[in-house]
C-alpha cells in the first residue's frame, strides 16, 4: 500500500504536481512531449501546458481523458505565471522521478525505450495487471526492478 507523503507536493504554475507514475511517463512519450526525454530541450508554451495538465492529475484520471484536452486545460495558468518557470519545475520533478533509470538496462536492453522496458519488466516480474503497473510511482518502479536482480528474460 502506498502511504501518502508528508512532504509538500512540488508545484508548477501554482499547481501541485502528482508523483510521476509509469503511466504518466508513457503518456508524455505518447504525446511526444519534450519532457519525456531526460535531455534538456526547449518546450513551447503549449507543450508546457500539456505536461502540466498530465502531471497535476493522478494517472487514472489522465488516462480516461481524450488527449486533446490538455492544451486548453492549463493554458489559463500562464497569464499570471511564466511558462519558463513552470517548465523548469516540471523538468526538475521528472528528473527526481527518473533518478536511477540511467544504467538500469544493459546490453541489448539499453537500446530499448527505458520506460517501456520498465513497464514490461514490472508486468512480468510482479505478475500485475497493466492498470496496476501504470499507477506505480516511477521512482518505486525503478527500485523494484533493481531489487529483482536484473532485467529481461535472461535474468528470470
Amino acid at each position: 500500500m502506498n502511504m501518502p507523503s508528508t512532504a509538500a507536493a512540488p508545484r508548477a504554475a501554482g499547481m501541485a504536481l502528482q508523483p510521476v507514475t509509469v503511466g504518466h511517463a508513457l503518456i508524455l512519450q505518447e504525446l511526444r512531449s519534450p519532457f519525456a526525454s531526460p535531455l534538456p530541450c526547449h518546450a513551447e508554451i503549449g507543450e508546457v501546458a500539456v505536461a502540466l495538465a498530465v502531471l497535476c492529475r493522478p494517472y487514472r484520471q489522465v488516462a480516461r481523458w481524450p488527449r486533446l484536452w490538455a492544451v486548453w486545460a492549463c493554458l489559463h495558468v500562464f497569464s499570471e505565471v511564466g511558462a519558463g518557470s513552470a517548465a523548469r519545475a516540471i523538468r526538475a520533478h521528472l528528473e527526481r522521478a527518473r533518478d536511477g533509470l540511467g544504467g538500469l538496462f544493459l546490453g541489448e536492453e539499453a537500446a530499448l525505450d527505458p520506460i517501456a522496458r520498465l513497464f514490461w519488466d514490472l508486468r512480468l516480474k510482479l505478475a500485475k495487471s497493466k492498470a496496476d503497473v501504470l499507477e506505480i510511482p516511477l521512482d518505486q518502479a525503478i527500485t523494484l526492478v533493481r531489487s529483482t536482480g536484473g532485467t529481461g528474460p535472461a535474468h528470470n
